[in-house]
């Protein structure tokens, strides 16, 4: 099971942290908005807005409610396996039934968040070096992935490659950086210099992985555009495999081939809500989980 990490913008610097179901980030002191000293830094707006665009996605998007509410299930089924103190005691402890209730949720979480690093290909710092290979669905137990299998061709000849589960992660992240990278284009970055010293999964490769796999040549209001399309899917990767293939195989604009893909999930959030809610019905009234969960619907429900 991929665990959820945290990612940095390096764009300039490392700017800020989040976490996925968290509803805070962290953001380094250079990038102040409103320094003591000094005016803040021209990119100090773009990288605050690249890090609100998660806190959006966790709280407004079906992707991040289900992921939330996944999240949700895997600490009640942990608790199977927990002492009265509170502490996880181990697989062991657990009865058949709830060591298949964890190995599903996990199967779950993995589909929803997907990939969170490329570790294996972080050697390879030139873009131009990098396959995306169309991705392939996996679908078991109602439980749909797409993976696609991302290559670096290096100098020498050899060739490296790793599995890449496309999932919330790698969406988010690509539409916050292109968020930011057009903010920071507008004012005033020369286009050359807009990606220097940014690593290359996931930023980069979302813009390049979805013009290959749509084929077409995607702007930046597009490919944003599309991300949060793919996050009104409980399985985000498998929407984004979704519109990629109705991008490739018909002549419709961007907007209208959108327009039918959020159609065809409009209820799905409400259903997600419906489960959210569902999991305060036996908690204590007044209980930390119980305000947390609360305090989140409250926000989600006006869509922040």
């Amino acid at each position: 099971m991929t665990l959820p990490s945290e990612f940095d913008s390096l764009s300039s610097a490392a700017a800020g942290i989040y976490r996925q179901n968290a509803f805070y980030i962290r953001m380094s002191s250079l990038f102040d908005l409103d320094p003591q000293e000094n005016d803040p830094l021209p990119a100090a707006v773009a990288m605050h807005a690249h890090e609100y665009v998660h806190f959006l996605h966790n709280a407004s998007t079906t992707a991040g409610q289900a992921y939330l509410h996944s999240n949700l299930i895997l600490l009640r089924v942990m608790a199977g396996g927990c002492n009265e103190q509170g502490h996880f005691l181990g697989l062991d402890t657990m009865s058949e039934d709830g060591r298949n209730s964890l190995c599903y949720v996990a199967t779950i979480m993995n589909a929803q968040l997907g990939t969170t690093s490329a570790k294996s290909l972080s050697g390879c710092k030139e873009i131009l070096q990098w396959e995306y290979d169309f991705p392939r669905i996996l679908t078991s137990q109602n439980v749909s992935k797409a993976i696609s299998t991302f290559k670096t061709h290096e100098e020498n000849g050899d060739i490296t490659s790793q599995d890449i589960t496309i999932g919330l992660s790698f969406i988010t992240e690509g539409v916050a950086y292109e968020v930011e990278r057009e903010m920071r284009r507008l004012s005033g970055i020369p286009d050359n210099d807009l990606d220097l010293h940014v690593p290359i999964f996931p930023y980069l490769a979302y813009r390049k992985a979805i013009r290959n796999w749509s084929g077409r040549d995607l702007q930046a209001h597009d490919l944003i555009a599309i991300g949060i399309t793919a996050l009104s899917h409980i399985f985000s990767g498998f929407w984004l495999y979704t519109i990629c293939v109705s991008l490739r195989n018909t002549n419709e604009s961007v907007t209208s081939v959108l327009e039918k893909a959020r159609a065809s999930c409009s209820n799905d959030s409400e259903h997600v809500l419906f489960a959210l809610r569902e999991q305060r019905d036996d908690l204590s009234k007044g209980d930390v989980i119980w305000t947390a969960i609360g305090e989140y619907m409250k926000m989600a429900e006006l869509g922040v």
